[in-house]
């Protein structure tokens, strides 16, 4: 799975993509996350392995997507919003 991402804000920001499986009908969060600060007007590409970041087990999957902010260290700010990417049958 790809996700694009791209800052477009004037300080180091980014999103912490969260995977979540979908078990017995509820999403549960996955012991693994990839952070991305940015800089302004950044562009990268962030690609999660199923077979290999997530055991390879069938099922529906989405991220929890985190925006952080960053100070000029990378240093974790604050968390300014929350939202989930589309989900995913593999």
């Amino acid at each position: 799975m790809v996700v694009a991402i791209q800052n477009h804000n004037d300080y180091i920001c980014g999103p912490n993509l969260i995977p979540q499986r979908k078990v017995e009908g509820k999403w549960v969060t996955i012991k693994t996350n990839s952070p991305n600060p940015l800089n302004p007007a950044e562009k990268q590409y962030d690609e999660f392995d199923i077979k290999e970041s997530l055991d390879n087990k069938k099922g529906t999957y989405r991220f929890r997507v985190d925006v952080e902010r960053y100070d000029k260290n990378g240093n974790h700010v604050e968390t300014v919003g929350t939202f989930t990417h589309p989900e995913k049958n593999f």
